[in-house]
């Protein structure tokens, strides 16, 4: 009704108008007192808008930070007090202020109660941000080496630019549109518009000239919308554009391989058009790599004594083991056991309780992350999003002051060892889970780290993908000669890609050793559960006999007291009745059979529980039929013998 009426001839309010005028505008133009208080208005909204977005962005980055949860509950309360407390009761409060201080009828006062008003629509916003933002992110800087300046400067903040902009938007807005902060703060001589409106409205109703100030503010509102659709289809075409350009330069540079429409290389194709890692037509020499001639890549890492609690829970307890200088060192245990605490240990986002960390020759216990010179693979890889692949890449060099032209031979470098150079352009929301966990490993080894942690960085790939990426690891590892750390709950990426493996449950290392070790020897029964399936005898030791129930069973190394055998699946023979076996064999129904893959896996009820019994299928075995009678044995040999 009011674009309508602000176009019709004379005073009166007529709806639809009967007759078409401009006159209502050409008052606008007429009486300088309007010009001169929407300038105001803007001066004001856009003075508080300033304000209120530094104020409240410091605000809620600081809030986020604070780990005490009722003085976080406080500071929150605080700052959107403005929403919940009526603004005629902080509009008489700063009043007073104001008035006793001279302040009435000063731009400054005046955009400072209006940034006042306005904060909880910057610290709402921007806190809900941060909240949906990886906590990875600034691990991931600072393990790159970036100071916590750096980190914010160049990571959180552009990270929070879409709610800032929307923060200041909304600030910006509701300031030019405030009237009871208005009432109180201005004058005549010193009023903004929506004040100049009220008092119109008041004192002579509604005149004309109001209906075309609303008019006029609608229509800005409607060109600012339409602009901003119209550059975000630009933005979208340009980008489109972008993405064809690059997957035509993608297929000219790999065999030719069908792309979808968004132009991203799907992961399947990545892996298998890529060659194998370490092919020589692809590594460049020596001075392009971070690890110049005579430099040392790995460094050992050695755990004295470390240990780490929260509160009364015990986390890691009595860590003490070394990683040999170049060596591939897994972390094997179930969730919770406190492998990725080791991890984040070393990598400096926590500090030990007790112990020390040694990196070389170099006490690390107490050094910040930026400052320790180790590459971290994370499990959500942390790629920064507003960043391109060779941004990513080039970061920790950035934050080492590294020169240009030698951060694009290093970028180039990393790329190449794990065949993404030609992605190098690519937004990070444009490629597949197996590109990014090559980025990230890529930008972990570009500035040449003194070791390389990761964190089950392979568990969101599928099992064929994952297996491809572990050989292809574990080649860039060796490689590269550098120490590599890696967590995971999965035994069979410990078994693939370990050079040593450490197990751990409940903060204890429970052994460290060769997978082959681990398997046959292994040092307890939660070593030998954990790291493979068996059968485990307990019972009371004498010489080179173990006395379990009613049967006496050989072991192959005297023992005393109380003991534990250990008899690996695939180890158990099967003897039919009449067939020949021990007069120690254990006779045992066959109760379930699973094919799994080329394996057969059995259960037999017994007398001593359940035993598991493997055998591959290659064609030629005998497969019992459910229910089926067997004696089962093993040779005394192949058996383990533990204490606990």
């Amino acid at each position: 009704m009011i674009v309508p009426i602000s176009f019709g001839a004379g005073s009166a309010i007529v709806f639809p108008p009967k007759e078409l005028s401009l006159e209502w505008y050409y008052n606008l133009i007429d009486d300088p007192r309007w010009g001169r208080d929407a300038l105001l208005s803007l001066q004001v909204a856009a003075l508080a808008t300033l304000l209120a977005t530094v104020t409240g962005t410091a605000a809620a980055i600081g809030m986020s930070r604070v780990e005490n949860k009722a003085l976080s509950k406080f500071l929150k309360m605080f700052f959107i007090a403005p929403m919940i407390v009526p603004l005629m009761v902080i509009s008489v409060g700063l009043y007073i202020v104001f008035a006793r201080n001279g302040l009435l009828g000063s731009m400054w006062a005046l955009a400072i109660a209006h940034a006042i008003v306005v904060l909880p629509f910057v610290v709402m916003p921007v806190m809900s941000r941060l909240a949906s933002l990886d906590p990875a992110y600034e691990r991931a800087s600072a393990s790159l080496g970036a100071t916590q300046i750096r980190t914010l400067f160049e990571v959180i903040l552009p990270l929070l630019v879409p709610a800032i902009i929307a923060a200041a938007i909304f600030s910006f807005v509701f300031s030019f549109d405030e009237v009871v902060l208005a009432q109180f703060l201005s004058s005549p001589r010193f009023e903004t518009l929506p004040r100049k409106v009220w008092d119109g409205l008041s004192q002579n109703g509604l005149d004309k000239t109001i209906t075309s100030i609303a008019s006029v503010q609608l229509f800005l509102v409607l060109v600012a919308f339409a602009g901003w659709n119209i550059w975000k289809a630009a933005r979208t075409g340009a980008l489109a554009s972008r993405a064809k350009t690059l997957a035509a330069a993608a297929a000219n540079a790999l065999p030719a391989v069908d792309l979808p429409a968004n132009g991203s290389m799907p992961m399947n194709v990545a892996l298998k058009t890529a060659p194998p890692v370490g092919t020589p037509a692809i590594v460049p020499s020596a001075e392009a790599g971070p690890v110049k001639a005579g430099e040392q890549h790995g460094y050992g890492i050695d755990f004295q004594h470390i240990s780490k609690f929260y509160g009364d829970k015990v986390v890691v307890e009595e860590a003490n083991f070394s990683v040999k200088p170049g060596e591939f060192l897994t972390i094997l245990g179930p969730s919770g056991s406190g492998k990725t605490t080791l991890l984040m240990l070393v990598a400096g986002f926590i500090s030990p309780d007790a112990g020390r960390l040694m990196l070389g020759k170099r006490d690390i216990s107490r050094v910040p992350p930026h400052q320790r010179d180790i590459g971290v693979v994370f499990q959500s890889y942390a790629l920064f999003p507003h960043m391109t692949v060779a941004q990513n890449v080039a970061y920790p060099l950035r934050a080492r002051g590294v020169s240009k032209s030698e951060q694009q031979a290093k970028v180039k470098w990393a790329l190449e060892r794990v065949h993404m150079q030609d992605f190098a352009e690519r937004r990070i929301a444009q490629l597949s889970g197996g590109q990014q966990q090559r980025i990230a490993l890529a930008r972990a080894i570009s500035f040449g780290p003194r070791a390389l942690l990761m964190d089950e960085p392979l568990s969101a790939l599928d099992r064929n993908l994952r297996v491809d990426m572990q050989r292809e690891i574990r080649s860039l590892q060796q490689s590269l000669g550098q120490t590599v750390i890696f967590v995971t709950h999965d035994q069979e990426e410990a078994l693939n890609m370990s050079d040593r493996v450490a197990v751990i449950d409940e903060g204890r290392v429970q052994q460290v050793a060769t997978p082959r070790d681990l398997y046959l020897k292994p040092q307890n029964s939660f070593v030998a559960n954990f790291f493979g399936e068996s059968n485990l005898f307990r019972g009371l030791a004498d010489g080179n006999s173990l006395k379990c129930g009613d049967r006496v069973f050989p072991m192959n190394e005297a023992r005393s007291n109380t003991a534990i055998l250990c008899v690996r699946p695939e180890t158990v023979r099967l003897a039919a009745p009449g067939q020949p076996a021990p007069d120690w064999a254990i006779e045992g129904t066959l109760a379930n059979a699973r094919f799994l893959g080329s394996l057969l896996h059995m259960q037999f009820a017994t007398a001593h529980g359940t035993l598991v019994v493997t055998r591959p299928l290659d064609g030629t075995i005998d497969i019992p039929e459910q229910g089926a009678v067997r004696r089962l044995f093993w040779a005394p040999e192949t058996a383990h013998v533990m204490t606990h």
